[in-house]
């Protein structure tokens, strides 16, 4: 144990404290992709609520392939992982943290949206099919542009090969516009089309609706561009969403629409609050009782464990569900089995007539590769939960393997640190302390 880890343990524990107090901004510069004022965005570090506990929307989408002009040839059940892909994009680019998207059957998405509360731009962004092309003027025999008739290409130029859009602000007054820039082998006909409709316009519609028709004024050098509209900040953001999450492969109705108020949510949080003191009380009683000085030691490592999980969970960030909770506080329960394994074998040490510090130094040595592997399995099984699971399935599954992990760290680390400062201390060294 080196000398820098106290002053390490402390930092993070002071730092983790930080994070755990509420309404905390930070802010640091960075190239978005997005919307920027000033060049920096300030995030908000707080507790993130599921749908269960804070309230929202809940929609159920159903696939409707019969809007298409042609049957599809893809299988419905491969559309409709399609269009939950297409979703998930489109509604974490709105801030909604952790949504809930899963299919109902092969032509329904269930879609929950924790504390949203624009419900009719979320139903507008899940549902529009962003179907972005490019389109060339219509030009009569003797090549004059006929005013306002636009034709496609052949084949089509459309948002297919755009590499992700941003939002950028032109001109003295900062009119909001959206930038794009396409990818191989788009990129060359963008090229092409300047050369061959320099000084006309052409028309970029999305879903068939025209958003502008600027006039190509130079020969482009690269595939990028840019798309105005007399947007507004938001109506600018959303394009950009819109265009860098992909098209719909397939139209998107609403047939139910449920508001999930938080009443129930918020008795659900009191009680699991309730449940999880009892048992932390509980986890304190037992340990100093039976360990006495180690379980003190044990106890203010069980704090720091709490602090730390907890602050790394803000920071993630991890929507905390019903199941969430659970998984917390069950984890607050099992951070304490590496210390009872080491506490075990260091009272073997010492009844064989070892000194404090040996004993203390084998006991760790012989209960750490049981300590290693029990963890490695519960993150193994926590692993498994949430690579197969779904929804709260998940949640618990995060907060479990986070919680084990810190728990790791605290008794390999944090807990050997307290025990052996104490061995620096002469009144503490009497073997009735430590429980032999």
């Amino acid at each position: 144990m080196t000398r820098a880890w106290p002053w390490i343990i402390g930092l993070i524990a002071i730092l983790a404290v930080w994070v755990d107090i509420p309404k905390h901004q930070f802010s640091f510069p960075f190239e978005c992709p997005g919307v920027c004022f000033g060049g920096s965005s300030f995030t908000e570090i707080k507790t993130h609520l599921g749908l269960d506990l804070q309230g929202g929307t809940q929609l159920v989408l159903q696939l409707r392939p019969d809007k298409l002009a042609a049957p599809p040839t893809t299988p419905l059940d491969v559309l409709n992982a399609q269009a939950q892909k297409v979703i998930d994009r489109r509604i974490n680019a709105l801030g909604v943290s952790e949504p809930v998207i899963q299919g109902l059957g092969t032509d329904k998405i269930l879609l929950e949206l924790p504390g949203v509360s624009d419900l009719k731009e979320a139903q507008r962004i899940a549902t529009r099919q962003a179907f972005l092309e490019v389109k060339v003027p219509v030009k009569e025999a003797n090549g004059q542009v006929v005013p306002g008739q636009f034709r496609s290409l052949e084949p089509p130029l459309t948002g297919a090969n755009l590499k992700p859009t941003s939002v950028q602000f032109q001109g003295a007054t900062n009119v909001p516009v959206v930038a794009f820039s396409f990818d191989s082998p788009d990129d060359a006909r963008w090229v092409q089309l300047s050369k061959d409709y320099l000084n006309e316009p052409v028309q970029i519609t999305l879903d068939g609706t025209q958003i502008s028709a600027p006039s190509i004024r130079v020969v482009f050098t690269s595939g990028s561009g840019i798309i105005e509209g007399n947007f507004t900040t938001q109506s600018a953001k959303e394009l950009s969403t819109l265009l860098n999450s992909g098209a719909l492969p397939v139209p998107l109705e609403i047939i139910q629409s449920t508001r999930v108020e938080p009443t129930l949510g918020k008795d659900s949080v009191q009680r699991s609050l309730v449940a999880g003191a009892i048992g932390f009380l509980l986890v304190v009683i037992f340990m100093i009782a039976y360990y006495r000085l180690p379980g003190v030691i044990a106890v203010l490592a069980l704090f720091f464990y709490t602090a730390l999980t907890y602050a790394i969970f803000r920071l993630v960030p991890v929507t905390l569900t019903l199941a969430g909770i659970a998984g917390f506080i069950l984890s607050i329960g099992m951070a304490v089995d590496a210390n009872v394994l080491t506490f075990e074998r260091l009272k073997e040490e010492l009844r064989a007539g070892k000194s404090l510090r040996v004993a203390l130094d084998e006991g760790r040595r012989r209960a750490y590769p049981s300590i290693l592997y029990s963890n490695l399995a519960t993150i193994l099984t926590a692993g498994i939960l949430f690579y197969f699971g779904t929804g709260t399935v998940k949640g618990f599954a995060l907060t479990l393997a986070i919680g084990v992990a810190v728990s790791f760290f605290t008794a390999v680390i944090v807990t050997q640190m307290l025990l052996h400062a104490t061995l620096d201390r002469p009144p503490l060294r009497r073997r009735a302390l430590w429980g032999v």
